[in-house]
């Protein structure tokens, strides 16, 4: 699992729709959450998560910064795609699906028998119980 605070890392998080609004317009400052400094939780980001890596980094927040996506989370077929920031609009990974964005999204406390996780900067793909070890 991803903590979404942890002490020293993370003292709070911000979650957030990715899903636009009707007409393409986006009432979300992703600039201003930037700066913020805590972890962000986009939920049905999916499709947007181009857009959403280029404002945050246009807001100050660190290409490099950890981001984990999780698709079916809780369940043992979950799945977890990791990326930076940076490659986030690049990255394969599949709807439905949370993104968590921040330092948080490196660590990886466990997690069920049977699932996945995608490290895209290394191109492995681990059983949660591999990781685990």
């Amino acid at each position: 699992g991803i903590p979404v605070t942890h002490r020293g890392v993370s003292v709070g998080f911000t979650v957030v729709t990715g899903h636009r609004e009707r007409g393409g317009a986006t009432s979300i400052d992703w600039e201003s959450l930037a700066r913020v400094g805590t972890t962000i939780v986009v939920l049905m980001g999916v499709a947007e998560r181009g857009v959403i890596a280029e404002r945050l980094m246009s807001g100050g927040l660190d290409p490099a910064t950890p981001v984990a996506a999780i698709r079916f989370g809780t369940r043992v077929d979950q799945e977890v795609v990791r990326c930076d920031l940076a490659s986030l609009a690049t990255t394969e990974m599949d709807s439905p699906a949370t993104i968590v964005i921040g330092a948080v999204a490196a660590f990886d406390l466990g997690g069920l028998t049977g699932t996945t996780a995608t490290d895209t900067t290394t191109t492995t793909t681990t059983t949660a119980a591999e990781v685990a070890r």
